[in-house]
C-alpha cells in the first residue's frame, strides 16, 4: 500500500525529502509530487500548499492518480488544549472544520474545546 505524505509548507516536505533516499519528481495537476521510499516504504511525498481547498485539491489527486491508500498530514497547527507544549506531537481522535475571517476570528459551527 502506497501512503502519501503531505506538507503545507516547503520546509515541512523538505523535511521529509531528507529521508527518501531514492526520491524522484512527478509533475501533475500543477503540483511535485516526489515518488519513492520512507524505511522501506513505498511513500510519495508533496507539497499541498496551505488552506482546506489545497489539501483537498491534493488529496483528490493522490487518491485518484496514485491509488494511494492512506494519507497522513505533516505539519505545524496550533491547539488549545491543557497540557500541551510548544513541540509535543499530537495526534487527533476526532476533528471539526473552522474557517477564519479576515479579522482573524473564526466562524465555528460544531466545534468544541475538548479537554
Amino acid at each position: 500500500m502506497i501512503t502519501a505524505i503531505v506538507s503545507a509548507m516547503r520546509e515541512e516536505l523538505a523535511a521529509v525529502l531528507a529521508l527518501m533516499p531514492d526520491e524522484h519528481r512527478q509533475l501533475l495537476a500543477g503540483r511535485e509530487f516526489w515518488r519513492g521510499h520512507l524505511h522501506g516504504e513505498p511513500v510519495i511525498a508533496v507539497l499541498s500548499r496551505i488552506g482546506k481547498v489545497a489539501a483537498a485539491t491534493t488529496a483528490t489527486v493522490l487518491i485518484e492518480r496514485f491509488g494511494v491508500g492512506r494519507i497522513v498530514f505533516t505539519g505545524v497547527a496550533g491547539g488549545l488544549a491543557p497540557g500541551v507544549s510548544v513541540g509535543d506531537v499530537v495526534v487527533a481522535d476526532s476533528s471539526c472544520s473552522t474557517t477564519w475571517t479576515r479579522h482573524r476570528s473564526f466562524r465555528n459551527t460544531k466545534c468544541r474545546c475538548m479537554g
